[in-house]
């Protein structure tokens, strides 16, 4: 027999617990995917230049991305606890459990940057990504000379096709894959204007 619903005093009622707080939930995941993600990513990037970060700092940078990755790891799984992931916490442990997630968010983003910097190294130089992975993807002029790398991954475990979105400043783009240019799309995106 199900307890629910049911009321521990005058004013709470414990219901829905499979359908509250839907959007909590899918940022719980996406708070998941992108630590994998970054976990990935670093695990590439030091497997890459291990050398190099063992040779800075006596290997202190790379001990801190695992830290940081620790921390956000810890912080993501407090959701998991049953008043957390069914959605059914009240809402001040609620706030909480968000304040936790945007911080691991926070975390990994910054990994992510430090690794696919990491990863992108061209003559031994490092490019200063942003800790903010939608701004890896930044277009600077809209000079037909300028050409600018993306970063794509799939830290899945099986392939996928994917639509990749990318905000510019004008409708001269080409797309090219290992030197080859791909069909693309460029659709217009309206402003309001804000007079």
């Amino acid at each position: 027999e199900d307890l629910f619903p049911y009321a521990d005093n005058p004013e709470s009622f414990w219901v829905g617990f499979y359908t509250s707080r839907p959007v909590t939930k899918v940022y719980h995941r996406h708070t998941l995917s992108l630590l994998r993600a970054a976990q990935i990513a670093h695990l590439l990037s030091k497997s890459e230049n291990a050398s190099i970060y063992d040779s800075v700092n006596g290997g202190a940078e790379i001990q801190n991305q695992f830290n940081l990755l620790a921390e956000a790891g810890w912080e993501s799984d407090i959701f998991a606890h049953h008043d957390g992931i069914t959605g059914t916490a009240k809402d001040f442990v609620m706030a909480d459990y968000l304040k936790r997630l945007e911080s691991s968010v926070d975390k990994a983003e910054k990994v992510m940057a430090k690794s696919v910097s990491s990863l992108l190294r061209k003559n031994g130089k490092i490019p200063n990504l942003s800790s903010n992975p939608s701004k890896y993807f930044e277009f600077r002029g809209s000079n037909k000379s300028d050409c600018f790398p993306i970063v794509a991954s799939n830290p899945l475990a099986w392939p996928r096709n994917e639509v990749v979105e990318i905000m510019v400043d004008t409708s001269n783009v080409h797309v090219i894959v290992d030197g080859k240019e791909i069909i693309s799309q460029t659709s217009p995106v309206y402003e309001r204007d804000s007079k």
